[in-house]
């Protein structure tokens, strides 16, 4: 079946780096589903030394703002204790592009789908926790005797999103809470402190704290955290790992994925696996990072993506944001676009000359922090998504942070 993205801009240009897709139950492949007993891997005495570990978040796990990133905590993690380290965390993106692309992301990687990780740490208290039930869910149905740790990680200028409820999934399916800066040093001392006191979760500022013990933890952007914060990470996370000891069983289980995921990302890369069918151009908005994006014409865009599955399914698109006046969505870098989805060229061609003749108006929605189109015509009846390019979580607008709409 054939499908054909078409999205029409209402100003200048507009950037997608990806689309998504979760797959039904019956895409996934048999040799998936056929693993749950696992009796092909068995872990010997010395290999309880060396554990599986997935990561998961964005820059901080990443390893932004440090040089080399391979101070990181999940590279410590690796280099230091000696495990396996599988790091898929992605810069400036929150939970639901892995909780939609977790199976695509580690088939882009060396990982053996035999062996099951005992251990899944997340980070998502600064980028968002959307989709983060989902994420979870698959994880542990496809891995029910890893332990989950939930890093509770915090921005000393911009503060961080409410976790309470991310990290109460996490407990109820036995897992472990590191929060960030718990202790000062590496083991406690007469000198702990209790850094996130006063941090208003969820608000869009974080009081200012000229402690130099604590601004030791994060690199100059007073974001990120310092190489010696990734340390302080890695030492309470090996903790965790030492304390959960025998707990870990020599024949871990593993299950589906829950229908499995298909997804595209061109963000890293000059090549986009849905074809530009007209009206674009891909685009390195980014050269210091090697950032790619598609850029869309005015007259619109046209993507082709095919779909070989026998179910319907909802395509996801992530994109940038960034404004540069929280307060005023018309500062957004990205202008917003219409997107409309159809099964062939002639019938996205028709539609292109319907929207390009129509006289379509962009104002402030009645909470004036978001956009709306003003027209007549119901575009959402006949099948248009609008993406306004703003960032939904006001205390995010200022940076280069990704959204998802599904569309």
């Amino acid at each position: 079946m054939l499908s054909l993205f078409q999205i029409f801009l209402i100003a200048s240009v507009a950037h997608s780096s990806c689309a998504s897709t979760l797959r039904g139950a019956s895409d996934v492949d048999d040799l998936e589903l056929d693993l749950t007993l696992n009796e092909g891997f068995l872990r010997t005495e010395n290999e309880f030394k060396s554990l599986n570990i997935l990561t998961l978040g964005g820059s901080v796990t990443w390893g932004a703002s440090i040089a080399p990133r391979h101070h990181a905590y999940p590279f410590l993690l690796q280099n230091y204790d000696g495990h396996k380290v599988t790091n898929l965390a992605i810069r400036a993106t929150g939970a639901l592009y892995p909780a939609q692309c977790i199976l695509t992301m580690l088939k882009t990687t060396d990982y053996d789908f035999r062996i099951p990780f005992d251990v899944i740490i997340f980070d998502f208290s600064i980028n968002g926790l959307g989709g983060f039930d989902l994420l979870l869910k698959r994880l542990r149905v496809r891995f029910p005797d890893a332990l989950l740790i939930y890093v509770d990680l915090w921005s000393l200028k911009h503060g961080a999103i409410d976790s309470t409820e991310a990290q109460k999934l996490i407990k109820e399916y036995g897992g472990e809470v590191y929060h960030f800066g718990q202790f000062l040093y590496e083991t406690p001392t007469t000198m702990d402190v209790n850094f996130a006191e006063g941090l208003q979760k969820g608000s869009d500022s974080f009081p200012s704290n000229e402690n130099p013990q604590v601004k030791e933890l994060f690199a100059e952007d007073e974001h990120h955290a310092s190489v010696h914060g990734h340390k302080l990470i890695r030492y309470h996370i090996a903790n965790i790992i030492e304390g959960h000891g025998s707990n870990f069983p020599s024949n871990p289980r593993l299950g589906p994925w829950l229908g499995g995921d298909f997804c595209m990302s061109w963000a890293k890369s000059n090549h986009s696996p849905a074809p530009i069918i007209s009206g674009g151009q891909m685009r390195e908005w980014d050269t210091s990072k090697g950032k790619w994006a598609i850029e869309a014409m005015p007259e619109g865009l046209i993507l082709e993506y095919f779909h070989d599955g026998t179910e319907d399914i909802p395509i996801n698109l992530h994109y940038m944001t960034k404004s540069e006046d929280p307060d005023d969505p018309l500062t957004s870098k990205y202008p917003p676009a219409m997107i409309k989805i159809e099964q062939s060229r002639e019938i996205i061609e028709q539609r292109k000359q319907h929207i390009s003749t129509a006289d379509l108006n962009i104002a402030l929605d009645s909470s004036g922090t978001g956009l709306r189109v003003i027209d007549d015509f119901d575009w959402a009846r006949d099948g248009w998504v609008f993406l306004s390019g703003i960032q939904n979580r006001r205390g995010l607008r200022s940076f280069h942070v990704s959204e998802t709409n599904t569309a």
